[in-house]
């Protein structure tokens, strides 16, 4: 499940960034389009002051007077940008008369041709921004006053990246998955940190329990072992039921916890190679109840109590500590009663040698409905009757 959900983040991740760069290149090649937009407008015989068009060229005379035989004149000129593109290294060049003469430009310089004057701008004013403006003068020295009406514009239009509303669309989506990456990385590496810590808990708990669970079964040199195997039965007939996971792992805890309350026993009892006389068999039946008590206040697993409690009570209401009768035994306890039955059954003890198979399969039969839950110790039943018992460590699933 973990290595299915990795891969569908590696493809969505993989499929996200191939969007993106797509999404990027086309940015670039509009961009690239942009950037070698030529831009030539001729204007022959007239000069109009007209705003409404892309590029708008105002030239005014603003002083004349006379030197001698010459007439001077100071041109003042204002190139207007009004489209939402950068406007640069433009020229302009301009007809004039042959008799007139150039005093003197600024902000920029001019280059003589056969056809006329081709006025350079300097760097600072090379670049008209979107919807911007920028100035030069010239002096003309002419026998005359002189109009200039006929010059040609050229240059070439751009965009800056961030110029695209959808350069910024592609920022916020670029932002926003670099955002869900770092936090994916994060928590990624937080819950993978907390799972090691629950798996490490869970061993140290899983460790614990088999401790105290093998304290208890040293008790008995014939029973060494008991609690585990009963655990394990207790869970693989839990499997079989399909409970759902977290139950089947605290089953597992409290089976291993079932018979703590033989720490109460005598050792003597415990171990008397004979028949035990009733004051003997009542003090046995009261681990039960000693290990409800012992077990009383452990709260962090549910039901581990009454696992103790209620392992021997029967199906029919004719078991102990209370007699409780079918269903109001609680599961894990019906459980671990079918569990605790087989494998005394099946192990050797101080009074006698562990049953044949076909004993323990018949005397499982014979009990359903009345010392076993029917519906529990058919699956116990049916591990027998397929070879084997069809189960592994509990904590090692």
């Amino acid at each position: 499940m973990r290595s299915r959900e990795v891969r569908r983040a590696i493809i969505a991740f993989a499929a996200t960034c191939l969007s993106l760069v797509a999404s990027f290149l086309m940015l670039l090649h509009g961009h690239w389009l942009d950037n070698n937009a030529d831009f030539e407008m001729e204007m022959r015989n007239s000069f109009k002051n007209d705003l409404t068009s892309d590029i708008c060229i105002c030239m005014n005379r603003s002083i004349i007077w006379t030197d001698g035989d010459t007439i001077g004149a100071q041109y003042d000129c204002t190139i207007y940008n009004n489209t939402d593109k950068i406007f640069k290294d433009w020229e302009l060049k301009i007809d004039m008369p042959r008799m007139a003469e150039i005093g003197s430009i600024w902000n920029g310089k001019y280059l003589l041709s056969e056809d006329g004057v081709v006025l350079i701008p300097d760097e600072e004013i090379a670049t008209i921004s979107p919807h911007g403006e920028k100035s030069f003068g010239i002096v003309l020295h002419s026998p005359k006053v002189i109009a200039i009406t006929d010059f040609v514009m050229a240059g070439r239009f751009s965009t800056h990246l961030w110029m695209y509303e959808f350069f910024w669309v592609w920022s916020f989506l670029v932002l926003t998955w670099v955002i869900f990456i770092v936090a994916y990385a994060i928590s990624y590496a937080k819950v993978r940190n907390y799972n090691k810590r629950l798996k490490k808990d869970a061993a140290i708990i899983t460790q614990t329990f088999k401790t105290f669970a093998n304290l208890i079964d040293a008790k008995d040199s014939y029973t060494q072992g008991h609690s585990m195997r009963v655990a394990d039965y207790a869970v693989a007939i839990a499997k079989r039921m399909k409970l759902p996971e977290r139950q089947i792992e605290e089953l597992g805890y409290i089976a291993l916890m079932h018979d703590c309350g033989k720490i109460g026993v005598p050792d003597e009892i415990l171990n008397k190679p004979g028949a035990l006389t009733e004051e003997e068999r009542k003090c046995i039946n009261e681990h039960t109840v000693k290990g409800g008590a012992i077990l009383e206040n452990f709260n962090a697993i549910k039901g581990i109590r009454q696992g103790a409690l209620y392992h021997h009570e029967r199906f029919d209401g004719k078991g102990y500590p209370e007699g409780l009768k079918g269903k109001d035994i609680p599961l894990y306890a019906r459980i671990i009663g079918v569990a605790d039955a087989f494998d005394a059954m099946n192990s050797n003890r101080v009074y006698r040698k562990s049953l044949p198979q076909d004993v323990i399969l018949g005397e499982l039969r014979k009990c359903s409905g009345t010392q076993f839950d029917p519906d529990i110790v058919k699956h116990m039943i049916q591990m027998l009757e397929e070879g084997c018992y069809g189960f592994e460590a509990w904590d090692e699933k």
